[in-house]
């Protein structure tokens, strides 16, 4: 266990040193374990005909903003490793870009790069610009979310990012009205320690919000699932069975009427499953 941000305890120097040599020991042994996996595409005469993407879901802190892991709207949390490795780009091997991306362009850009059309319902958009030029014009910011419980409630925080600032609105989680906000000006403060939301021309604000609320509207929250068995909301308990008519195992994850997710259950072939 490590404390909060919020917690009056301090990490210990020696702790500290044991959390950042047990993370720098993970990034090398899984850098290793790529130069492995290239290694047997080139040998196997793969590698010209492969795509390779490497990315995170979240950033990591050691330490900054009192954090030890992820968990915040911040920068360090949101930004997260972007290596994409295509036999299309030869131009641009090796380069670097400080152009915006999201995860959600992950998918349009992989249909770009196999040469197929990607699907109507696809969200997010292709990167392909930037990738065959790091200087062509991509998103003018990114958003990110991070769920927060503090002190017995319950927060969605929704950030925007832009060249010059981060923006970070804090909503209750069940009526979905704004809380609080946090500002930072990553023009003079890149590392997001001073909040200037009280000290920043309004029209700024106003603006940013504008822009967050295009993507990510203020609304309710609901973590239960629309159609549950709860008896609690009227409804009886009822049996749901599965029944795996494939060749493979199927793995069936519960959702209980408070929307967490419970214990897998895992179906064989040829096999059911009762639950209730």
């Amino acid at each position: 266990d490590h404390p909060i941000p919020w917690d009056d305890e301090e990490v210990d120097e020696a702790t500290a040193r044991r959390l950042m040599h047990g993370y720098y020991a993970c990034v090398s042994f899984v850098d290793a374990q790529i130069g492995r996996l290239i290694t047997v595409l080139e040998k196997e005469g793969l590698a010209d005909n492969t795509i390779i993407v490497l990315w995170s879901d979240h950033g990591w802190k050691l330490g900054e903003h009192r954090g030890w892991g992820k968990m915040t709207n911040c920068e360090i949390d949101a930004r997260v490793p972007l290596l994409i490795c295509s036999p299309r780009l030869k131009a641009t091997a090796g380069k670097k870009t400080d152009r915006f991306a999201e995860l959600l362009d992950l998918f349009p850009t992989l249909c770009d790069l196999a040469e197929i059309d990607a699907p109507d319902f696809v969200e997010g958009v292709s990167l392909m610009p930037t990738l065959t030029d790091v200087q062509a014009p991509s998103r003018a910011s990114a958003t990110n979310q991070y769920y927060r419980k503090f002190i017995g409630a319950e927060y969605m925080g929704y950030s925007i990012r832009t060249d010059a600032y981060r923006l970070i609105e804090w909503r209750d989680f069940e009526s979905g009205q704004v809380q609080t906000l946090e500002l930072y000006d990553h023009r003079v403060d890149p590392g997001e320690l001073s909040n200037v939301i009280n000290s920043t021309d309004s029209d700024i604000v106003e603006n940013l919000v504008a822009r967050l609320l295009v993507t990510h509207p203020r609304m309710e929250l609901q973590m239960t699932p629309a159609v549950h068995s709860n008896p609690n909301r009227g409804r009886w308990k009822s049996d749901i069975v599965f029944d795996n008519q494939s060749q493979g195992h199927i793995s069936e994850f519960p959702i209980p009427p408070a929307g967490r997710r419970g214990k897998p259950e895992t179906v064989k072939p040829g096999a059911m499953l009762r639950i209730r």
